[in-house]
């Protein structure tokens, strides 16, 4: 996001506009990807979309674990909509959510995948 916004001349990423949530959303897959190969886990990452564009923005090992980052301070009921709606679908799915206030609050220990 950093090459590609300078590239584009799109100036500083500030908390509370759009771009800000998808640089988060990518600083959480590359945490994710790293630990990843760190720990040597060779889990496989995607995300999860229905039609109606209801989504989880990171899967682990086919609904091993569910995670949503949101780059929000306050985190709302409808911000984890994906969440219940994949949870519900598949009641063995582990649902964890990221955000921006405190990214660590869900640390790789706790992701365990």
């Amino acid at each position: 996001m950093g090459i590609v916004n300078f590239l584009a001349r799109r100036g500083s990423i500030e908390p509370g506009l759009e771009l800000f949530g998808f640089a988060f959303e990518n600083w959480v897959f590359h945490e994710l990807c790293f630990f990843n190969a760190y720990a040597h886990r060779y889990a496989d990452i995607a995300y999860w979309r229905l039609s109606s564009g209801v989504e989880v923005g990171f899967i682990v090992n086919h609904i091993d674990r569910a995670i949503e980052s949101k780059a929000s301070r306050r985190v709302r009921p409808d911000h984890l909509k994906g969440l219940r709606e994949l949870s519900a679908a598949h009641l063995s799915a582990r649902c964890d959510q990221w955000n921006a206030e405190s990214p660590w609050a869900l640390d790789h220990r706790a992701v365990g995948f």
